[in-house]
């Protein structure tokens, strides 16, 4: 049976969950003023003070940690409410994130900022990358972990996250966003930061054939013909033939149809 307090300091929000959604604090709040005892069929579960403190690095000892339900707890405290709870050590927080991936599942921005706050230095790093390209995370991945597959995304998931092509990538991101004294594709194209623009280049980017004093060149004058395309597929073959404009020594970047 869940115990109940409205003494909110007793209580520790953990860094390493997932980050607050504002929407979804909105969200609950019209709820609970709806129905003043929405929560109480669903209390928010914890561990005690001395197993957050050994488990979680933002975790002082001063508070029941809470892994489950911090939304609600959030909502709660706003409105002045009682908190429903349950203090379980047999659950971890990882746990829950596998638990809740049926139904708010976990993003790979939540997981990164997870590890971010675990203090993991390949997820660190990540991050950094992520923020000064503001290229979205999905791109990031393709980038830094060289792709998108199943096994990708749960080595990503499970902590075990290992970047390269750091060179490549650092490259790439200063061709799109430019430099101190050096133009950018995004200078040229408003979309340069679409997914599927991004992808699309990048696929012609780490081509061993592929020149970009070549392509910077092409941008600098016909940038107005290159279209904006719904898909990767699209952009690359758009591309591509920005590329091979007026060119001899043609490149094939894609599979003709």
């Amino acid at each position: 049976m869940a115990d109940n307090t409205t003494n909110y300091n007793a209580f520790q929000l953990i860094l390493e969950n997932r980050p607050i959604r504002p929407k979804k604090l909105i969200t609950l709040e019209k709820k609970m003023k709806d129905k003043p005892d929405l929560f109480k069929s669903k209390p928010i579960l914890c561990n005690s003070k001395e197993v957050s403190r050994d488990r979680y690095e933002s975790c002082d000892g001063t508070g029941l940690g809470i892994i489950d339900g911090q939304h609600r707890f959030t909502v709660a405290q706003q409105l002045g409410k009682k908190i429903y709870y349950v203090v379980d050590d047999d659950i971890h927080l990882d746990d829950i994130a596998e638990a809740t991936s049926e139904t708010t599942p976990w993003t790979l921005s939540d997981f990164l900022h997870k590890y971010v706050m675990q203090g993991k230095t390949q997820y660190k790093a990540f991050s950094g990358y992520l923020h000064k390209s503001g290229f979205p995370i999905s791109v990031c991945q393709t980038l830094l972990q060289g792709g998108r597959w199943k096994w990708h995304v749960q080595t990503f998931q499970q902590g075990n996250l290992l970047c390269s092509n750091w060179e490549l990538a650092n490259s790439f991101d200063e061709t799109i966003n430019g430099t101190d004294d050096k133009v950018g594709v995004i200078d040229y194209l408003t979309f340069a930061k679409k997914s599927s623009f991004l992808n699309a280049f990048w696929v012609m980017f780490k081509n061993p054939l592929y020149d970009n004093n070549r392509m910077m060149s092409k941008l600098e004058y016909a940038a107005s013909t290159v279209r904006n395309c719904p898909t990767k597929d699209l952009f690359l073959k758009e591309l591509s033939r920005l590329y091979n404009y007026n060119s001899r020594d043609k490149v094939k970047f894609f599979e003709e149809d």
